[in-house]
């Protein structure tokens, strides 16, 4: 067994360079014991209520010394976390700081360790909006380019043909002197080649 310490200032400094703006990150044991935040009030205690056969567990290997854990209130979270199967998200009113939001948590490798990130559910809203206009001014220009190289083609591959339409207007009338100058390298060209 290999057991290595790390200062919490480090583990502080990864998660918070790893973290966006408005989003708090917890580190959680397997317990759901919550051993970083950056809400210090918020360390050793649990997200939601730690069953007794657990928390007499963790007391009896004073695995946190003599502290008490208590619950933040986040059950849901802490259930989804004693059932763990792959990462999602839940959505809570909570009730620590009386605000609607979502957390997501994914377990850290297969270490007995669990990310919690926390989001005010109007911070994901507005992210969730933001992306969305994001990606409908990409698409307007990406359709406005193409319209606008399409016209391009058109009228390149038009012009050609609007010439021939008018020599061949003047040749049926009896004007037999008009000649054609179309360079365009294919069958347009040989035509006008053909009339000239």
């Amino acid at each position: 067994v290999a057991v290595v310490k790390l200062k919490p200032e480090i583990v502080s400094q990864t998660i918070s360079n790893q973290t966006k703006e408005g989003i708090e990150v917890m580190l959680v044991d397997e317990y759901g014991v919550v051993i970083y935040s950056p809400e210090e009030d918020k360390v050793f205690h649990s997200l939601g209520p730690i069953p007794s056969t657990i928390l007499k567990t963790i007391t009896e290997k004073k695995r946190y010394g003599n502290i008490k854990i208590e619950a933040l209130g986040y059950s849901a979270v802490q259930d989804r976390l004693n059932n763990y199967q792959e990462p999602s998200s839940v959505s809570i009113r909570d009730e620590y700081d009386g605000e609607d939001e979502v957390l997501s948590f994914s377990q850290v490798g297969s270490l007995p360790f669990y990310i919690v990130s926390e989001m005010k559910i109007s911070q994901a809203s507005q992210f969730a909006t933001n992306t969305a206009l994001t990606l409908a001014v990409f698409v307007l220009t990406a359709a406005l380019m193409a319209a606008i190289i399409i016209s391009i083609l058109v009228s390149r591959f038009l012009k050609p043909l609007s010439k021939l339409q008018e020599i061949t207007k003047a040749i049926i009338q009896g004007d037999l002197n008009q000649k054609v100058s179309i360079h365009t390298g294919d069958e347009l060209e040989d035509f006008a080649n053909t009339l000239n």
